[in-house]
């Protein structure tokens, strides 16, 4: 479904692509899923995807993939883009599809996976997991340095995210690689490294498709947001 939002975080009409396996969205967990920055809301609908859905069945989340340009999914002068995704798009997703609101994971490619990390230490217990594949962490490339006060957020509480699975992995090429080890380090996680580089070979492989699908489980009545 290709629908779009009016936001009043991000001054303009912002598309949102949403996604829910045959038979609907009702009561299934919810995956919020960030581009990174030279993609948007429309390139992660590859056979690599859908194939993936196919097989997780009944387990399958709904998902939402929304634009943010490369914002690095941060508030700041050009655009309130965490609360975007907080305010507008889950709740827009939520309503639209049914999912269930006990279960929202949030996750993302480069970019969108620091931004995963993100905004998920601005709305603690909302998420029920907090993933990031080649999370872009750190200054190298033309990054913006900024991306690497979540490393400093994270030394100083590790358990901001409160009960969500935490997952990290990068290719063991890849340019984020020390940066994303320094963060697992801070949340006391283990980083999944496979063979790969900061590319789409990388990311459709197997083994990076997954995480959400093991990481949706119920929440307690007392977490839900």
């Amino acid at each position: 479904m290709h629908l779009t939002i009016d936001s009043r975080f991000v001054h303009g009409a912002m598309p949102l692509t949403l996604v829910t396996p045959a038979g609907g969205g009702p009561h299934r967990p919810l995956l919020v899923f960030l581009h990174g920055v030279v993609d948007d809301n429309n390139s992660q609908l590859t056979d690599h995807m859908f194939a993936a859905l196919h097989a997780l069945g009944p387990r399958a989340p709904d998902i939402a993939f929304p634009y943010g340009d490369a914002s690095y999914w941060v508030n700041s002068a050009d655009g309130a883009w965490a609360s975007y995704v907080l305010h507008e798009v889950i709740p827009k997703a939520l309503t639209v599809l049914k999912a269930d609101p006990r279960r929202v994971a949030i996750g993302g490619i480069s970019m969108g996976g620091y931004g995963a990390y993100t905004i998920a230490r601005l709305d603690p217990g909302r998420f029920c997991a907090v993933g990031g594949h080649s999370a872009a962490i750190g200054s190298p490339g033309g990054v913006p340095a900024s991306t690497s006060d979540v490393i400093a957020t994270a030394t100083a509480n590790p358990k901001l995210d409160g009960r969500a699975q935490l997952w990290l992995d990068v290719g063991a090429q890849d340019l984020f690689i020390g940066a994303d080890q320094r963060l697992a380090n801070a949340l006391h996680i283990q980083l999944h490294v496979w063979p790969g580089g900061h590319d789409f070979g990388y990311w459709n492989a197997p083994g990076a498709t997954t995480w959400a699908s093991t990481h949706t489980r119920s929440r307690p009545a007392d977490s839900v947001r």
